[in-house]
């Protein structure tokens, strides 16, 4: 794989809290997610967002970023969580860390 070619991955030990964020090298997989797990490919699939925010399917595109608050809930919380996650990580905070969960 090429480095520039493949998308940032992180994992959560407990997506409940921030603090448990890893980055995920695809080529050490195995150090974050356990022994026998390798990143052997990824495939990537671009959906039509649609007219944000009246992005809800058919003609209008396809709903993107739907339900990560309920899967990361401290992502909406107060405060930079956010940045606190991807500092976890070991990646970059600047600017509005959230958009790094939310799509571009």
């Amino acid at each position: 794989m090429q480095a520039d070619l493949v998308p940032v991955l992180v994992s959560f030990g407990d997506p409940k809290d921030p603090k448990t964020a890893r980055l995920v090298a695809g080529d050490h997989a195995e150090a974050v997610l356990g022994e026998g797990y390798a990143i052997r490919g990824i495939t990537a699939e671009v959906e039509p967002n649609g007219f944000w925010p009246i992005d809800f399917g058919g003609v209008l595109g396809e709903p993107v970023t739907r339900g990560i608050d309920a899967k990361l809930p401290w992502l909406a919380a107060p405060g930079d969580p956010a940045a606190t996650a991807l500092q976890a990580a070991g990646l970059p905070a600047g600017g509005e860390a959230r958009e790094a969960f939310a799509r571009k």
